[in-house]
């Protein structure tokens, strides 16, 4: 019986980083984004293997700019993010390790623990 209640507060709480990270995403796109930005990126697997890289479309956000637009406190004022909408209801945010983008690869880590490294074109594949 505890196994079900946690996996449903598991759930839930799954549901609801995804739903504040995607009017997060859409605020953010919409009305208070700072700088869009193309960068080559690609992700770690859980196995450890990386996935090919591409080229993403993201929006450069502070987190401060995040906390304001989500009305939380979620985001580390003083970080860097960049914010990925994959689909029309999936966006991905990413904290970089480094205040900017800059020569050379950046690494990151996303809401869902997931890291990320991250490089200006024309870097791709990294």
């Amino acid at each position: 019986m505890d196994q079900s209640i946690h996996s449903q507060s598991r759930i839930t709480m799954m549901r609801t980083k995804f739903f504040t990270g995607l009017l997060l995403s859409i605020a953010l796109l919409e009305c208070c984004a700072k700088e869009r930005v193309v960068v080559c990126a690609r992700h770690q697997y859980r196995n450890g293997a990386w996935s090919k890289a591409e080229k993403l479309a993201t929006t450069a956000a502070s987190g401060k700019e995040l906390n304001r637009a989500s009305g939380t406190v979620h985001y580390n004022a003083a970080s860097e993010y960049l914010v990925v909408m994959e689909d029309a209801d999936d966006a991905t945010i990413i904290e970089m390790a480094l205040p900017r983008l800059a020569v050379g690869t950046i690494e990151g880590t996303d809401q869902r623990g997931i890291r990320w490294q991250l490089a200006m074109p024309p870097r791709c594949p990294l």
